[in-house]
């Protein structure tokens, strides 16, 4: 045997490798790849039970298509027109309820005691009521039946007639009586129930006088463009050209508006910086209040209260009292308006399978609010009056709330006035339209317990427009200091014959 050491590396057989190779492998079969797409066995796209393919809930894939499941195998929705499936006749109702009457009094008919029908009356609120028919057409009686309907006793219990079930429980001894006296005397209450004995007093329907006045934009048009069910989606697309309608004059009034206050700045002496508003708050839309919003107002109100001199009031209000004051005020056709932040949305958390829907929006937060009432009797001389007082939440001061809610205001009262803007809108009523009333002056009165702030309102109200009209020094006392109050006008621009002035 020869000596491998002795054999040079380049001469020696090459090394075998561990690693199999191609021709290791056997060849595949040619055909595996060929399918039998024309099978008709049940691992394929056709079926031979018929009970899976005719039953109702059908997986799409038969001649007639889809009948109660989606792509997805699941029950489908109702169809579009579900609401006008066959209503109940008239009638119906008080037939199938005399029927279960008669069944149930056929029923234990033989093994239940007869109670006589109740022939006491009644009176509620000088009605009569009574179980019988009054031998007098024209008294004011009016007929009852039972609080307890006579179908509501059982035919059977389990396997026995009512009557019967109930001698073998008084009977038996299981479970015992706390006291052997217990169940002496007693009876079931079908027995002790007579006809005519317990009623419920008719409860009166609500009066539908007509359409919601109060209801927004978005809900008459909705209303306007409602067809039913069965059109929901021409319903859906006729809403959204109504909406677009809307909006497109809305923007034409408040163009018209702007183009005629314009001109008439032109053609006067009274030219003033038309330059936008910039509130320090993001987000921030100005609105009619809502019975949402007394809570807030009141909070805000009952600040001024009791940490400033900015009120009159003492004593702190109810949200009883909010409410009274701006149905009083709206009633008056003056406006109520509050300036709110758009609340925030957290968005849900995409990575844990949450759709869209699961985002949280947070409710509005009303930062301040303003009003103007009439300065005295609305059916006496000062009736083109008004006043206006304005209150902020105490950390949004100095942010340009108060400054918007007036500039908002101001056009609401003057019909020469030109709003600066600076702010979202919201609400129909408050869009590029006229004064509901005539507003000939506007007073406000300001409360002060020292000379700079006196100074500071002064320069605020004055950029508005406003005049210092008088001023009466410790004329109050509030929080431990004298308080003063300073009273400031401003005209509008309203035509007032004061000889023939028109009705308010």
């Amino acid at each position: 045997m020869a000596d491998t050491k002795a054999i040079p590396p380049h001469k020696r057989p090459p090394r075998a490798s561990r690693w199999p190779t191609k021709a290791d492998f056997p060849k595949p079969d040619p055909k595996r790849w060929e399918t039998n797409w024309d099978a008709h066995d049940s691992a394929h796209w056709s079926s031979d039970k018929k009970d899976e393919w005719d039953s109702d809930k059908n997986d799409g894939w038969g001649d007639e298509g889809a009948k109660l499941t989606d792509w997805d195998g699941n029950w489908a929705p109702p169809p579009v027109d579900w609401e006008f499936r066959s209503a109940f006749r008239p009638g119906q109702s008080e037939e199938q309820v005399q029927r279960w009457l008669d069944n149930s009094e056929n029923a234990i008919a033989n093994t239940l005691l007869k109670r006589e029908v109740s022939t006491a009356a009644t009176e509620v609120d000088g009605i009569t009521y009574t179980f019988v028919k009054p031998a007098d057409p024209q008294a004011n009686t009016q007929l009852m039946g039972d609080m307890i309907p006579r179908y509501w006793i059982p035919s059977t219990f389990g396997r026995q007639d009512p009557q019967t079930f109930w001698v073998d429980i008084a009977r038996s001894n299981a479970p015992k009586p706390h006291d052997e006296g217990d169940l002496l005397g007693v009876s079931p209450w079908w027995e002790v129930l007579a006809q005519g004995q317990e009623f419920l007093p008719e409860y009166p329907a609500p009066h539908i006088a007509g359409i919601d006045p109060d209801e927004s934009l978005e809900e008459r048009l909705a209303r306007e463009n409602d067809q039913g069910g069965h059109k929901h989606a021409e319903n859906r697309r006729n809403f959204v050209l109504a909406s677009r309608q809307a909006d497109r004059e809305k923007k034409e009034r408040q163009r018209e508006r702007t183009k005629k206050l314009l001109t008439k700045q032109c053609n006067s002496d009274r030219l003033r910086d038309n330059k936008k508003l910039r509130p320090r708050v993001d987000k921030l839309f100005i609105r009619s209040a809502k019975p949402d919003d007394f809570i807030p107002i009141m909070n805000i109100l009952n600040q001024a209260i009791n940490d400033s001199w900015a009120t009159s009031e003492s004593e702190e209000q109810t949200r009883d009292d909010i409410a009274r004051q701006v149905s009083e005020i709206i009633g008056s056709k003056m406006p109520f308006l509050v300036a709110c932040e758009k609340g925030a949305v957290i968005k849900a958390r995409r990575g844990k399978k949450r759709g869209p829907e699961e985002d949280i929006t947070l409710s509005d937060t009303v930062l301040g609010f303003a009003y103007a009432e009439d300065y005295s009797d609305p059916k006496g001389m000062y009736r083109y009056t008004a006043q206006v007082e304005v209150y902020t939440d105490r950390k949004h001061y100095l942010k340009g709330v108060a400054s918007c809610l007036m500039d908002k205001m101001l056009a609401m009262l003057d019909p020469d006035y030109l709003e600066r803007g600076g702010y979202d809108v919201r609400g129909d009523e408050l869009e590029g339209k006229e004064p509901k009333r005539l507003i000939k002056n506007i007073l406000i009165h300001c409360p002060f317990e020292k000379p700079e702030r006196l100074q500071w309102i002064t320069r605020w109200l004055s950029s508005m427009k406003f005049e210092k009209a008088g001023q009466l020094n410790g004329i109050g006392t509030k929080l431990g200091r004298a308080v003063g109050l300073a009273i400031f006008q401003r005209e509008t621009g309203a035509q007032l014959d004061h000889a023939k002035p028109p009705p308010v």
